[in-house]
């Protein structure tokens, strides 16, 4: 359904191709068009699998509603302060401030390049905004430190921008897909937050070390399964951490043959 209205509100059979379709598509109305198609095929399916009465269906449909209102409210008010991030210009300021200074040493531009875009999506709780307003000036100030040549700086810098901002997406209190993960659990807000805090972090912090072995020479394939080894490890240490500190029973995956 998603697909479909991408394609219909772009122009449909009128335009000239898929792309075009997509590129003129209305987003908003095309996802409000499979969150309808979705919710009345999962009432056809709870009835019709005679998982639940119509009645009970219905009560599902507003009681979902109702877990929404707490989702739009913080999403409201995480909006309102996306705007006035805007309106004073944190990003643009952050970037001009501190780029300039590293654009003498190329090698670090990645690394910096990565954190400023960790503190800017954090700050605004958006991964998208965050591409838009760095990739502009960043790239570009790159290009042209290492002598207007496509690099492995280059290279690293636009993966740099990518991850960095996906970073606040998955932690930032007033990020809204942290928000809805948080409403959709039915999980207090910024419990979430925090249990998701150290992950993100150290994940951020394997990715610049794995920035730093590049710029000490060490190639992608040594680099890649080391950071996939740290990621295991930590994950296993966080997981252990978080059980102690909550008191609760460590899961260990115990796999049986059954004769």
């Amino acid at each position: 359904m998603a697909l479909f209205g991408l394609w219909w509100t772009g122009g449909g059979p009128e335009a000239e191709s898929l792309t075009e379709a997509l590129g003129n598509a209305d987003v908003a109305k095309a996802l409000l068009w499979a969150a309808f198609g979705m919710t009345l095929v999962g009432i056809a399916l709870g009835i019709g699998l005679k998982v639940m009465s119509l009645t009970e269906a219905m009560d599902t449909v507003i009681n979902g509603a109702k877990t929404m209102l707490i989702a739009n409210a913080i999403m409201l008010l995480a909006w309102t302060i996306k705007v006035a991030c805007d309106a004073v210009g944190t990003a643009p300021y952050v970037i001009n401030v501190t780029l300039p200074y590293v654009s003498k040493a190329p090698g670090l531009l990645p690394v910096v390049i990565f954190l400023i875009c960790m503190f800017i999506s954090f700050a605004t709780g958006t991964s998208w905004g965050t591409m838009g307003i760095v990739t502009p000036i960043a790239l570009p100030l790159t290009y042209y430190a290492v002598g207007q040549q496509l690099n492995w700086i280059v290279y690293a810098s636009v993966g740099a921008v990518l991850s960095g901002a996906i970073f606040g997406d998955h932690c930032s209190p007033i990020s809204d897909t942290t928000i809805c993960s948080s409403i959709f659990a039915s999980d207090d807000h910024m419990d979430h937050v925090t249990t998701q805090m150290p992950y993100a972090i150290f994940a951020a912090v394997v990715g610049i070390i794995g920035y730093l072995l590049v710029l000490i020479g060490f190639k992608w394939y040594i680099i890649l399964p080391i950071g996939i080894i740290l990621l295991y490890i930590g994950s296993i240490f966080l997981s252990k951490w978080y059980a102690k500190r909550l008191r609760l029973p460590e899961v260990t995956p115990v796999f049986t043959v059954k004769e």
